[in-house]
């Protein structure tokens, strides 16, 4: 092998690790995590809403009772990673843009901390989770509403 071809290959060795080396991103985890959960995640899905049980019980309730007007809007999947127990699940239960997180894998995995939404753009990459957290249930809320609307337009 001459030193060119060495180079090269010493070049394109380096290269390859580089590439496998970077941690993946947050929108790949999210897709893994759907592929191993056997969900599927629809090409025009928008948003992405999780409800759960983790955190403030007040603020996952409000943010149920809010998440049901969305339930049937296209755009909008949900992934249930909640149990009737706190919750009332039973308007979701029907839904076919529904999915369940029964062992909250989502969590585990790291992908969100507690209820909350992710905001796909049109690559299907996130680009914005909102953490649904007591200080800033409103602001959050509010912002959601807006985002959540504007998929209807």
């Amino acid at each position: 092998m001459n030193l060119l071809n060495k180079y090269h290959f010493s070049m394109g060795l380096i290269l390859l690790c580089l590439i496998s080396c970077q941690p993946k991103s947050s929108s790949e985890q999210l897709f893994e995590y759907a592929k191993e959960q056997g969900i599927e995640i629809h090409p025009t899905t928008r948003a992405i809403v999780v409800l759960s049980n983790k955190g403030c019980v007040s603020c996952n309730k409000a943010f149920l009772d809010f998440s049901k007007d969305f339930l049937n809007q296209a755009g909008v999947q949900y992934i249930l990673a909640a149990n009737g127990g706190l919750l009332d699940i039973r308007p979701f239960l029907s839904s076919k843009s529904v999915s369940f997180d029964k062992k909250h894998i989502i969590h585990k995995k790291g992908l969100i901390e507690k209820s909350g939404v992710f905001f796909l753009n049109e690559e299907q990459h996130i680009d914005t989770l909102v953490n649904i957290e007591a200080k800033s249930i409103h602001q959050a809320a509010e912002y959601i509403k807006q985002r959540l609307d504007a998929l209807s337009e």
